[in-house]
């Protein structure tokens, strides 16, 4: 679509912008506007009339005279509008982001186009709230998106590039929104949706999950295939307030906790009478599932990546009830935390996990190591070294089989008693892991303060490690500081062959994640060690 002639190059230039992914629009070396594509018009609500020639500074705060000739040079700025001609889903004025940029067009002037982008609407958090008003009546749910890695993208690809993909997402996302659903932009790397309706906990988490496989479909950006990553956190009104305020603080601890053990993309908020319910709804048939011992167990193999084999295997507790179900595993640690059961928890864990390791054994699968979370509680309890070494003994096994993964974000809890105990478990043999390196703050110098035989990279470290190399690099220099320290490095949360591709090549022999294998039952695991190789 086009206004006046452009001469010569009319036909090329409107052909070019409406191939163009976003409303734009083409400025002439005066500042006038003479082509635009129907996307461009559409978002103005103007018709070919009223936007032919019209000077870029009646509609833009921006005074395209600073702009340089340097190919790469941009400015942002605000284009000024009518209430309610920005977007069919703002019935109040706001204002649009624009991006303007010079573009050399072979055979024009010497004076360079400017090629004029719409940006996505940025909404004050009053107007949200105004907005949110409309849907109380009606009940919704609220989803804060993050955008992760955008930073290592910006910084390697540039600021251009980043700003492409999030609006791309954005776009995503726009065309899949469900009227009335609202969509707008939280800063540089987050997204807020609103989704009318009462929405209970399992449906959030299935809209969240529908988001997410939109979102973090492949895109090619500056000739780079990129996986775009995110986080959800969301909250639901009238569950967890009715103020939109309150809701978008609730997001965000929700999406905060995403970020924390045990990992996760996406976190329903449950609100503080929700949480007093859970915990009288489990606390006491979780006591009794523990004391009758009818938890599950589950094992997430770890393996060497070269050659596909199980080189030790990570216990994981699972817990079905016969009347409430299936239960999240958030759920019931959180509660038998908060009702003191962690202790006999986590014993019960242990012996059947010894248990299981010493059948494999008397059936000639040989698994060589188990792997088994403690918390620093365990450690600071004076006989608790005595009764492992007890039960391990009991089964035939050696301590040099065993791996205790404590999380790095426990070490703030581990002193005293704790730490003497954790030296005393490295002079009788057994393996001590570090997990989730890079989630918390203790690092490297806990590593050398304290005798670990092994650590187990957090998943947050090699989210983008397939194209960014900034984590290549981390990553590289962790496997140096490991071979010259004699420490085992397995790496967690592997989720893509190219990740996996990328951490061989970089000389990582050990790792875990789904696209490996996932937690899996005794059978399973038995089945898995009888192949021999999980890439065959």
């Amino acid at each position: 679509m086009s206004g006046s002639s452009v001469g010569s190059h009319a036909g090329a230039l409107a052909g070019l912008m409406e191939a163009w992914s976003s409303a734009a629009a083409l400025c002439d070396g005066q500042g006038c506007v003479v082509v635009f594509n129907r996307k461009f018009a559409s978002r103005l609500g103007r018709s070919a009339g009223e936007l032919s020639k019209v000077p870029l500074q009646r509609l833009c705060d921006l005074n395209p005279a600073t702009l340089t000739s340097e190919p790469d040079s941009m400015l942002y700025g605000q284009l000024n509008l009518e209430a309610g001609r920005t977007s069919r889903r703002l019935n109040q004025p706001c204002s649009v982001p624009v991006r303007l940029r010079p573009l050399q067009i072979r055979g024009s002037a010497t004076v360079p186009w400017l090629l004029l982008e719409l940006l996505e609407p940025l909404v004050s958090l009053a107007e949200m709230d105004q907005i949110s008003q409309g849907y109380q009546q009606a009940g919704y749910g609220l989803f804060m998106i993050e955008l992760l890695q955008i930073d290592l993208i910006r910084g390697k690809l540039g600021v251009t590039a980043a700003e492409a993909l999030v609006e791309e997402l954005v776009r995503r996302l726009t065309e899949a929104l469900p009227s009335p659903g609202f969509l707008a932009r939280q800063g540089g790397d987050r997204l807020v949706v609103i989704l009318p309706g009462m929405l209970t906990v399992e449906a959030a988490r299935i809209r969240a999950e529908e988001m997410m496989v939109l979102l973090e479909a492949p895109i090619t950006m500056a000739e780079h295939v990129l996986e775009p990553s995110v986080s959800v956190g969301v909250s639901r009104a009238q569950d967890d307030g009715n103020d939109f305020r309150q809701l978008l603080v609730v997001a965000g601890r929700a999406l905060d906790e995403t970020h924390r053990y045990p990992f996760t993309n996406c976190c329903v908020a449950l609100p503080e009478e929700r949480q007093v319910r859970l915990l009288s709804l489990l606390a006491h048939p979780l006591a009794s599932a523990i004391e009758q011992d009818k938890l599950e167990l589950a094992y997430q193999p770890i393996m060497e990546l070269s050659s596909g084999s199980i080189k030790a295997v990570e216990v994981l507790c699972r817990w079905h009830d016969s009347e409430l179900g299936q239960q999240n595993p958030e759920d019931f640690i959180d509660v038998a935390q908060a009702t003191q059961q962690m202790a006999l928890l986590e014993q019960r864990v242990i012996q059947r996990a010894l248990s299981q390791l010493a059948r494999w054994d008397r059936s000639g699968l040989k698994v060589e190591r188990l792997s088994i979370n403690i918390s620093p509680l365990r450690l600071r309890e004076p006989e608790w070294i005595s009764e492992l070494q007890r039960l391990l003994d009991q089964h035939g096994l050696t301590p040099g089989r065993i791996i205790l993964e404590i999380a790095e974000n426990s070490f703030l809890d581990l002193a005293g008693v704790g730490a003497i105990q954790f030296l005393e478990l490295r002079r009788l043999g057994f393996g001590l892991a570090m997990d989730d390196f890079g989630s918390g703050y203790a690092g490297l110098r806990r590593l050398r303060e304290l005798p670990f035989t092994s650590v187990k990279i957090d998943r947050s470290l090699i989210a983008a490690i397939d194209y960014d190399q900034m984590q290549q690099s981390m990553i590289d220099s962790l496997i140096s500081y490991a071979r010259n320290t004699e420490l085992e490095v397995v790496v967690e949360g592997i989720e893509r062959a190219r990740q996996l591709q990328m951490l061989i090549s970089l000389g990582c022999r050990h790792g875990q994640g789904y696209h490996l294998a996932p937690p899996q039952s005794p059978a399973q695991i038995e089945t898995l060690m009888r192949s021999g190789s999980l890439l065959a």
